[in-house]
């Protein structure tokens, strides 16, 4: 983290420390960090800063989101503020002329009269704005079901829903069209609220049944009190009636007015009725709206709610009822004339309520909900009283008082004024909106009941749809176990108890193999500031803040090799490791601090490194010896996956006998849906921030299954300059719109956090550890594994989400050899990958949500694009040597088409290096094609015509990129690598395709090779006698030419090897012999001695015992272990891992290991004929895919040649020319039909991708709000000073240790032993021991840890009274006391105490 960093002067410690900057120097395995605190020399004083801290982060402009938190809080505020109280304002001039203004006629040029046309048309206007929210539902309905997985409900449950739909339907149209306009204006504000009815009366009756449940409670006044406000509440609701019929605020005297107006409000309160049934289990479980039936649902229900709606509004003057016929197309075609577009109080209608929804729904998802939300809506009607009194007293014109359809009076009775008691009522029973404890960016189905508005009651609408029981996206754990399907997309039930209370648990796992010095150091700074925030997060006190439980894992790769003495040691790797660590953790923390030396445990695949960080979390190196275990990065994700989610979280089931299957089964379920693994690799710098991000995407929707965040490239030099603006536009355009429109396809295994569940769901981790069988397989598999875990969890129903705002940092091939390496392993497995989920489509849609039709169809499009992307490019290169030399249009094509056609044939005979020599020179020459060409454009536009359609396409593109970067402001210094990655395309659409489709039978990794050092002295003097071998051959076929019948020199050599063999034997029998008489000796003195033995006899057993043990293992032929002798615990003893002899391991976890790796794990065998039909299957694989796609290209530059040589089909575009003079005259360009089709189909993709940016970066925008939590200026966040604390106490534990050696040992010999107690507890139950949880403060416990180093350190090394030194010390202090610099004796740090 940047604001972590503090340079070493600062913190006054030696200038070994890497600093976390990008650029930091390669650190020496050997630096100041591995000599003794008691070596460290007096006049190594000098100092130096590191290279500063590049990596950005949240903290970085953290400042900024906080002051436009704030703006936004505002700005929302008053946006409800104006759409609600506009929406009351409008409904109020659209509404029909009723009985009141005929009394009252208080307008200013007397009574209002329209025609029956008139009238008609206003209502059918009105009639418009109360549909349009239910016509939304409609398409939206509409769309799930056509393109989303859905399920027709039964007729019985449609008859239901559509009665209790239309119930309300028909109460808001009575009331807006008979009963609204026979208010005055100051009593029909007011009476908006009366339609709590049904809500009040439920609430009522569920508080009551409460009582059943809280026995000891009854005479509480804590109780009671509740209840007695509902209850009053629910009388105003009721008082309403015989208070209008009291005081005559109705303008009608007829009874039967008065029924009609009761059963309105009545049915007027069923509009939010779901939202109230899930208090009653009865009510629930016959009318259950699911998330597969409510599109269907909506469909249908919309459209009878618009049928009533638009009868009603017809035939609400009975009188005129019979002139309707006659006039109604008069009506509708004013309706669509002058009024439908034209009036402004319709538009304000229809906009205020539409904009005012989406303004709530944003407040309640940011988690803005009391001032953003309730607030707004508390002060909606007092505000529009307010702007009526204005209004009428001319003192603020909000609108012409002749379009008021209703009593504008204002009356100085004061019962007027009584039904704004309602606003009391209704936000009583509405309380739930004032107590929100929603997860931040909660979909708008978790939040709101209905997704939909009321264009009458919006206000009311709002206060009684949001949910009342806050839920969470999919089902809950239990349900999905027990239904034994997928979540789905808005599925609303409520969670567990125990799961919303439950931490969710973090594993970090990295896999390293041949990372420089610089990569590890970047990716362990992560981790350690991971540690560092789990530590203050654990010992926070505030109950909002969000904790985890972290552990962190490194799994390296064929990590062990032979040392001189032929014994299997950790190779350099491990070691240049292992002395980065105190570095690492000294720039992380900004302070100097020495890791202990870790826990060291043999294990059947190699063995662990078990270190204790200092925020109390756990870092496991696994160390895998590629003799005993299969390496590879995929064999790596398996065996962390399967040890965390299976042994780990089985252990710790605690499965009694009587407990069946089932039960544990649904244990193993719960506890791995909150156990997520952050994916990573070794070079990969990332903040807990990003972290945390990616977690908010699980939490938001439980049927994610993966995340991923915005990775970028670091290092130095043009190909990284390139890979950078290729980055940014792939999370620009195409991630964005992947998760826009369905979800994304890839999680790249660098930084990517997956959900427990969701990996040991079926036919996903089992799946990905099998063997290929195929030829396509070995690119699926082991040329890009993350895509193709990511393809099962697509087909599985689990969704992968994008967080932009969650930023990664990793280095990127700096190499022209090297990058072409990488993307020849990632081309050919991302095409096979999206083939393959294309072939699978039906399936896939069928079982995942998120998936449609239509994304398929997306994702098919551009997979034929990438096709044809070749000659795409060679086209477009003849077109513009054609636009800008002048040349014949044959001519073009040759120059353009014939170096890359003769480097696709020579890519099939010449090795990889030429092949990557000859793309070198290409490129550099088609790079200096695309300089003339962008040079050419920029001319033609000047001088010639700036609408030519190749200025028009290139600026199209510029506009596109530069908005993207403007929305993108980290992001605004790529634009300036965008001419490079212009004039770059062919290098990456070109040779890049030709060259990984030509070498796609190669499936090596290609990256980060070194020569092999794992290699015994068998195997070494095996390779010499070759080479040897090798000469002789050559020294053979000289001396043959003269001498061909005799063969000395091979005579000579088959004796030598004889004899060598001979040797060879006697020497075995001859240890072998020595063995025995060893073991023989050994039995005979066991039986000759009874009773306790001496040391000495012991060891003499063991050292037999262990004779035997390895003459038996020796002797062992079946298992994979015999033809590879596993290492011996030699390497525990090395002095680089520490002075500790290690630990054994437990006997479960052992067991583990040993079946784990014979099942699925153990060392692939070298069958040469099995590799050499796997490779002749990737021949044919290689010349079937290329000569595919190439005849697809030839065919596709063919039809465009042939379309631009004979001309057919040519459109002549007129194109205006802006320089001129005075012949200035039309200009026509002539384009072929397939060329300008293609055109036009390529823009389309790009505009559906810059919609889809758009969409995604206000939701990121959105995201970064709700993460960010507002401090007041003056005070510092909790986290920030826990965080404080505990560097402070821990550079002051540090420095003590330091100076005081014999303290050091002892604290570090006490935490070794801690250390290995919770070892063994995890190794044996899964898990930490639940004492060691830092419930308290990181801080606290290391002041009392600094408290008892004070107190033990003048218990050592204080000299005898009388002795030399103590008169030397006495002497010393006198003398201090002396130069008055007796403060000093209050120093802790002071090395040199005095004694009086």
């Amino acid at each position: 983290m940047t604001g972590m960093h503090r340079s070493a002067r600062a913190v006054g410690y030696r200038s070994s420390v890497a600093s976390s900057g990008y650029h930091s120097v390669p650190i020496n395995i050997n630096s100041q960090s591995d000599v003794p605190a008691k070596d460290d020399r007096f006049w190594d004083v000098f100092e130096m800063d590191g290279p500063s801290d590049v990596r950005r982060g949240m903290r970085t402009y953290i400042w900024c989101i906080r002051v436009l938190k704030v703006v936004v809080y505002i700005l929302l505020n008053l946006s409800l503020v104006l759409c609600t109280v506009g929406q009351r304002l409008t409904l109020l001039t659209l509404i029909p002329q009723g009985k009141s203004l005929d009394k009252y006629q208080c307008h200013l040029n007397g009574t209002f009269s329209a025609s029956l046309t008139e009238r008609l048309s206003n209502n059918l206007l009105l009639c418009l704005g109360i549909c349009l929210p239910y016509m939304l539902v409609f398409l939206t309905g509409l769309w799930k079901y056509l393109f989303g997985k859905t399920e027709q409900p039964s007729v019985l449950l449609t008859l239901k829903v559509l009665v209790l739909e239309t119930i309300p339907t028909a109460g808001i149209a009575f009331f807006v069209y008979i009963m609204l306009p026979n208010f005055n204006m100051i009593t029909g504000t007011a009476v908006l609220n009366a339609c709590c009815l049904l809500p009040g009366v439920l609430n009522m009756v569920s508080r009551f049944n409460c009582i059943n449940t809280e026995p000891m409670q009854v005479t509480s006044l804590r109780t009671w009190m509740p209840r007695l406000l509902d209850g009053v509440a629910l009388l105003l609701q009721l008082g309403f009636i015989p208070y209008m019929y009291l005081t005559d605020v109705y303008l009608s005297d007829h009874a039967a007015d008065m029924i009609g107006l009761m059963l309105t409000i009545a049915a007027c309160s069923f509009m939010c009725w779901e939202n109230f049934f899930e208090d009653f289990e009865c009510l629930n479980k016959r009318i259950k709206i699911t998330d597969k039936n409510r599109p269907f649902l909506m469909m249908v229900s919309s459209v009878i709610k618009i049928s009533v709606t638009f009868v009603i509004s017809v035939t609400a003057t009975s009188k005129d009822l019979g002139n309707y016929k006659d006039i109604l197309p008069n009506a509708f075609r004013n309706l669509w004339a002058e009024r439908m577009f034209f009036d402004s109080y319709f538009l304000g209608f229809i906009f205020s309520s539409f904009i005012g929804y989406h303004v709530a729904y944003t407040a309640c998802k940011l988690n803005m909900q009391i001032f953003s939300f309730s607030i707004p809506l508390l002060i909606t009607t007092p505000t529009s009283l307010l702007f009526h009194y204005l209004n009428a007293e001319t003192k603020i014109p909000v609108f012409d008082l002749q379009r008021l359809n209703t009593v504008c009076e204002f009356s100085t009775h004061w019962q007027d004024y009584m039904p704004y008691l309602l606003i009391l009522s209704l936000y009583w029973i509405g309380r739930h909106v004032w107590t929100p404890h929603m997860e931040r960016m909660a979909k708008i189905e978790a939040l709101f009941v209905a997704p939909t508005y009321c264009g009458v009651l919006f206000e009311q609408h709002l206060v009684l749809n949001r949910r009342r029981h806050d839920q969470k996206m999919g089902k809950s754990p239990e349900s999905l176990y027990m239904n034994n399907i997928h979540l789905e997309e808005g599925q609303t039930e409520k969670s567990s108890k125990e799961q919303s209370i439950t931490k969710p648990v973090i594993y970090a796992c990295a896999t390293l193999w041949h990372e420089t010095p610089r990569e590890m150091t970047q990716l362990m700074k992560s981790l350690f500031v991971m540690d560092l925030d789990f530590s203050t997060r654990q010992a926070a006190d505030d109950s909002s803040v969000e904790t985890y439980e972290f552990e962190s894992h490194i799994l390296f790769d064929d990590s062990f090799e032979y040392d001189e003495g032929d014994r299997r040691v950790p190779n350099k790797f491990v070691k240049q490791f292992v002395g980065l660590l105190t570095d690492a953790a000294s720039a992380a923390h900004g302070t100097k601090i020495e890791i202990d030396d870790p826990v060291k445990i043999e294990t059947p695949y190699g063995g662990q490194l078990v270190y204790g960080l200092p925020g109390g979390s756990l870092l496991y190196v696994h160390l895998k010896d590629k003799n005993l275990i299969r390496h590879r990065k995929r064999w790596s994700q398996v065996m962390y996956m399967y040890y965390l989610l299976g042994f780990r979280i089985g252990q710790n089931i605690d499965s009694k006998k009587d407990k069946s299957i089932t039960d544990i089964s649904r244990l193993v379920f719960q506890k791995t849906f909150n156990t997520f693994i952050l994916a990573l690799d070794g070079d990969v710098d990332f903040t807990p921030d990003a972290v945390r991000m990616l977690l908010d995407k699980m939490r938001k929707n439980h049927q994610v299954g993966a995340s991923c965040g915005r990775i970028y490239p670091i290092g130095n030099g043009p190909m990284v300059w390139y890979q950078k603006f290729e980055y940014a536009v792939a999370h620009w355009l195409q991630k964005s719109t992947e998760h826009v429109l369905g979800c994304v396809l890839c999680s790249p295994g660098c930084f990517s956090l997956f959900r427990g569940s969701a990996l040991t769901d079926k036919n996903i981790m089992r799946k990905y550890t099998i063997l290929p069988s195929e030829a396509v397989h070995h690119l699926m598999y082991d040329q890009g594994e993350d895509r193709w875990l990511c393809t099962l969890l697509l087909k599985g129903g689990y969704r992968v989400d994008y967080a932009a705002a969650a930023d990664a940092y990793t280095f990127a091939p700096e190499g022209f050899d090297e990058f072409f390496n990488q993307r020849r392993r990632w081309m050919p497995s991302t095409m096979a990958n999206i083939i393959d989920l294309l072939q699978d489509s039906n399936d896939t849609v069928k079982r995942n949500d998120n998936i449609s039709r239509l994304y398929i169809l997306y994702q098919g499009t551009l997979m034929l694009s990438t096709m044809i992307g070749p000659a795409t490019v060679l086209m477009m290169i003849a077109g513009a040597i054609l636009t800008v030399f002048q040349v014949e249009l044959m001519q073009s094509y040759l120059i353009s088409c014939l170096p890359a056609a003769a480097f696709f044939f020579l890519c099939f005979w010449v090795p990889q290096k030429l092949q990557l020599f000859l793309a070198k020179l290409l490129s550099a020459f088609y790079m200096l094609i695309m300089t003339v060409v962008l040079v050419g454009c920029i001319v033609t536009a000047v001088e010639e015509n700036p609408f030519h359609p190749s200025v028009i396409f290139l600026a199209g593109l510029m506009l596109i990129f530069i908005f993207a970067g403007i929305l993108h402001p980290m992001d605004l210094g790529c634009l300036m690598l965008g001419t490079l990655y212009f004039i770059g395309l062919p290098m990456g659409f070109l040779l890049l395709v030709i060259y990984s489709l030509c070498n796609l039978h190669v499936v090596s990794w290609g990256t980060r090779e070194v020569s092999s050092v794992n290699k015994s002295k068998k195997e070494l003097e095996e390779e010499a006698e070759q080479a040897r071998q090798n000469e002789l051959n050559r020294s053979r076929g000289f001396f043959a030419r003269f001498f061909p019948d005799v063969q000395v020199l091979t005579l000579l050599e088959e004796w030598r090897q004889k004899k060598k063999k001979d040797d060879e034997t006697a020497t075995i029998i001859k240890e072998l012999s020595l063995k025995i008489d060893n073991l023989v000796n050994a039995l005979g003195t066991k039986k000759s001695h009874t009773g306790v033995m001496s040391p000495s006899t012991n060891n003499s057993q063991n050292s037999t015992n262990t004779e035997e043990s390895d003459f038996k293992n020796n002797t062992r032929t079946i298992n994979h272990a015999a033809r590879h002798p596993r290492n011996t615990p030699h390497w525990t003893t090395l002095k680089w891992l520490g002075s500790d002899q290690g630990m054994e391991l437990q006997a479960p976890e052992k067991k583990f290991w040993e079946e784990f790796i014979e099942k699925y794990l153990a060392p692939l065998d070298a069958n040469s004929k099995i590799q050499k039909e796997n490779q002749d299957k990737l021949l044919d694989l290689r010349n079937g895919v290329c000569g595919g796609i190439s005849v697809i290209n030839v065919i596709w530059i063919a039809v465009n040649f042939m379309f631009q040589l004979r001309g057919p089909g040519l459109v002549s575009i007129p194109i205006p020319s802006l320089w001129g003079g005075e012949d200035q005259r039309q200009e026509y360009l002539q384009v072929d039909v397939i060329g300008i089709s293609f055109v036009l189909f390529f823009m389309i993709l790009m505009l559906i991708q810059f919609c889809g940016m758009v969409m995604h970066r206000w939701g990121t925008m959105l995201h970064l709000l709700a993460f960010t939590e507002l401090i007041w200026p003056w005070s510092k966040p909790a986290l920030e000073e826990k965080r404080e604390q505990f560097l402070t106490e821990l550079s002051e534990g540090n420095k003590l240790q330091h100076q005081y050696e014999s303290i050091r040992d002892l604290s570090k010999s006490e935490k070794r032993e801690k250390l290995k107690e919770i070892i063994k507890h995890i190794q044996n139950n899964g898990t930490k021991p639940v004492e060691t949880t830092p419930n308290k403060s990181i801080a606290e416990r290391t002041k009392i840890l600094n408290q008892t180093l004070r107190a033990r350190k003048n218990t050592f090394n204080q000299p005898e009274v009388g002795t030399a030194d103590y008169n030397l010390r006495m002497t010393i202090s006198q003398v201090r006391k002396r130069l008055g610099k007796s403060g000093l004796q209050n120093d802790p740090y002071d090395p040199i105490p005095d004694y009086d």
